[in-house]
């Protein structure tokens, strides 16, 4: 049995563990990184929620679980709608933000620093936003074991917007030569 609880089929688009790791000389310490999504969903996330933490990292580990989670189901992506204020979810709940809050209280709670806010407030209220968002319906279906960077390309396709952009770039001798441009990519390009 390999790392994963899934049984992922194999004609799934669901790619094999991409591991690089790096060797501090100093500390002798090694880091590994795994950057796919679905890599960390499928196969390392049952591995480690089957395994026992026997230190304060375990209240990091649940909260990078939920970040995953949001990433993974792509709760991630959302912008509440009104609707969503009836579960106690407002705009300020949105996916992106969600997904930041929780990464900005990851690895804080063993800081020295007296200007923290009290982490075990921030955490609770994380809790609790995660408990809101996942009522809502996932917008991806993980069990149809499609790689996760083709569902946000779907969703971004789906939801992208009919209004063209146009990017204005000013300087201090004003508009900068090309504007306007057609895109923020095209913008960005330029500078």
């Amino acid at each position: 049995m390999g790392l994963s609880n899934f049984e992922i089929p194999k004609d799934s688009k669901i790619s094999p563990i991409n591991v690089t790791s790096a060797v501090n000389i100093r500390t002798n310490v090694v880091s590994i990184v795994i950057s796919s999504t679905d890599a960390l969903y499928y196969y390392i996330l049952p591995w480690l929620d089957s395994s026992k933490f026997y230190s304060r990292k375990y209240v990091d580990f649940q909260l990078w679980r939920l970040a995953l989670l949001l990433k993974i189901n792509g709760y991630y992506y959302l912008i509440l709608r009104p609707r969503s204020r009836a579960l106690g979810l407002d705009r300020r709940a949105e996916g992106k933000k969600f997904f930041l809050d929780i990464s900005d209280v990851l690895n804080k709670r063993y800081s020295t620093s007296n200007n923290l806010v009290d982490i075990d407030k921030v955490i609770e209220n994380i809790n609790e936003r995660f408990e809101n968002i996942s009522k809502l319906e996932p917008v991806f279906n993980v069990k149809l074991f499609i790689p996760h960077v083709d569902n946000a390309l779907k969703f971004r396709l789906a939801n992208k917007s009919d209004k063209p952009r146009i990017v204005y770039i000013y300087t201090k001798k004003g508009l900068m030569g090309g504007s306007p441009f057609a895109s923020y990519s095209l913008a960005h390009i330029t500078i």
